[in-house]
């Protein structure tokens, strides 16, 4: 994982995130995290002596929507399948 670099002020609102190579300001109210797959940092928990990320789940895109919904698909055609297919007494 790539770390990113969080320029915050001081609400723990996000100002500007720099990925890549960077160097470290001095002066500005920083935090170097690296972010997890699936997840994005919302802003900086402020309230507390060391400043910490807060991460939320990204929103799935419409491929992914699609994705899941053509599995739920599958499973409920294979499930009418079996019912078919097993004789009825």
């Amino acid at each position: 994982m790539e770390e990113t670099l969080i320029f915050y002020d001081t609400t723990g609102y996000i100002i500007y995130q720099a990925f890549g190579n960077f160097r470290e300001p001095v002066g500005i109210p920083f935090l170097k995290v690296s972010i997890p797959d699936g997840k994005r940092v919302s802003k900086v928990d402020v309230s507390g002596e060391t400043p910490t990320a807060v991460f939320e789940d990204l929103a799935k895109s419409d491929i992914e929507l699609l994705k899941v919904s053509n599995e739920e698909l599958k499973k409920s055609i294979a499930e009418l399948t079996i019912l078919i297919a097993t004789p009825q007494i």
